[in-house]
């Protein structure tokens, strides 16, 4: 569970990093930087790993799945989530993000995994999800943009399908009796992000010029929120992500946990946005704490 946790804390600083960098370069080309730059770390840490230990992570039945997995959730997720915060912000961007996913998860899991949730466990993944949306549903009666939510429901579909297609492979993987390292499995993952991402961003150059949103260029030459949005989130959140997926096998209760991300988001989009916090935010947190520590004593 500690996995999965960590995650979460990772996705919280990485939402916050990435709605900005969303708009100092633009949702698209941000995106691709930030694969980039996560795709060599990752490489260089699994060759790194695997040459210590003497053995390789990679195994082409494997290879193939990760690969459709990062195709599904690094490509199409990621690339919405990005068009999303660029639309909604992080905090409503990273509420249907996470929600809808976990709704993906159950269903894959349980179409495609045959692994289904206990009553109990349904009840802990609710009240995580009823405390998400109580804490981070918008105060204000604005009218966001439709594209946003739909681009925000297209990651969730991403995240969850994304994750129990991992799931697949690592139980293939258990099944052959071999052992992939999470580094190794964000990383193959990450190869099939990295030409989605290309392929969005050679689209983009050639698309009609359409200022959706306001790009802040005057952070343009501010590599931070680049190289931390590519730290936090595909490197290192996604790294124990796959951690947790190998733990705990059940791809909704890792999504539930690591959704808590959107929690901490409320302190940080203070810091970063000037997006004051509310009293019902502390109620709908301790709601997801709840849910959490019930996933926790039943697993």
């Amino acid at each position: 569970m500690l996995p999965a946790v960590l995650a979460a804390f990772l996705f919280a600083i990485s939402a916050v990093v990435s709605q900005r960098s969303s708009r100092i370069f633009g949702a698209v080309p941000a995106n691709f930087f930030r694969m980039c730059i996560a795709c060599a770390v990752l490489g260089l840490i699994t060759w790194a790993v695997d040459a210590s230990r003497g053995l390789s992570s990679f195994h082409a039945p494997l290879f193939r799945q990760f690969l459709l997995s990062g195709l599904v959730g690094y490509g199409i997720g990621d690339i919405a989530l990005f068009l999303a915060y660029a639309r909604l912000g992080s905090r409503l961007t990273i509420l249907i993000n996470w929600c809808s996913a976990a709704l993906f998860a159950a269903g894959g899991d349980y179409f495609l995994r045959s692994h289904a949730l206990t009553p109990p466990q349904w009840a802990a993944t609710a009240c995580i999800l009823g405390g998400l949306v109580t804490a981070l549903w918008p105060s204000e009666r604005t009218n966001h943009p439709a594209s946003g939510v739909i681009f925000a429901i297209i990651a969730g579909m991403g995240m969850g399908m994304g994750t129990v297609l991992s799931g697949q492979a690592l139980d293939t993987a258990r099944g052959m009796g071999v052992e992939v390292h999470a580094m190794s499995q964000t990383f193959q993952r990450s190869i099939a992000g990295v030409a989605a991402a290309a392929l969005a961003f050679s689209l983009v150059k050639y698309l009609p010029k359409r200022r959706a949103v306001d790009v802040e260029r005057k952070w343009r030459h501010k590599p931070f929120w680049l190289l931390s949005t590519a730290l936090c989130g595909p490197v290192l959140g996604v790294s124990c992500y796959q951690w947790g997926l190998t733990t705990l096998q059940s791809s909704t209760i890792v999504v539930a946990i690591a959704s808590t991300s959107t929690l901490l988001v409320i302190p940080l989009a203070r810091l970063v946005e000037k997006d004051k916090p509310l009293g019902r935010q502390i109620s709908g947190s301790i709601l997801a704490a709840a849910g959490v520590v019930v996933l926790k004593l039943l697993a």
